[in-house]
């Protein structure tokens, strides 16, 4: 029988194995993603947001209920100066609130290391999508299983 911590390492290694980050602009990358993690964190706009960054650009995804919504969360993230843009790929869609959302937190707050991995949570399982350096990856899945 797989146990959960197997799946999740299996699905994880199968996302993440092939992709390498280069370090260029790296470290204000990972400030960026912390900043927005800070914003996100207590910010219900962002409960079914999801965001990476490269070269000071960030990119968000997922759903926001409503337009208003939407709009909210664009301008927390306008608000950061650094940054030299801001994908938009945000649906207006269903966003669920329930038990997944502490775990999105505990996630998150993981991913502010890794500027260009996200998390598709579901339930109990969690995927991770993205890229990251080929040595940076056992120590994320140790992070995020522990």
């Amino acid at each position: 029988m797989i146990t959960k911590t197997d799946f999740f390492k299996k699905r994880a290694v199968l996302l993440l194995s092939s992709l390498v980050l280069l370090a260029c602009g790296m470290d204000q990358d990972v400030r960026i993603k912390a900043h927005i993690n800070a914003i996100a964190t207590d910010n219900l706009n962002f409960a079914g947001v999801k965001y990476t960054v490269k070269d000071g650009t960030v990119t968000l995804f997922g759903n926001c209920p409503s337009d208003k919504t939407k709009r909210k969360v664009l301008q927390s993230v306008k608000g950061i100066n650094v940054l030299k843009g801001i994908r938009d790929s945000i649906t207006i869609g269903p966003v669920v609130l329930g038990g997944e959302q502490q775990i999105k937190a505990s996630v998150d707050s993981v991913l502010v290391h890794y500027p260009l991995v996200s998390a598709e949570i579901n339930e109990n399982d969690i995927a991770l999508i993205g890229a990251i350096e080929h040595h940076q990856a056992e120590q994320l899945f140790s992070q995020i299983s522990s």
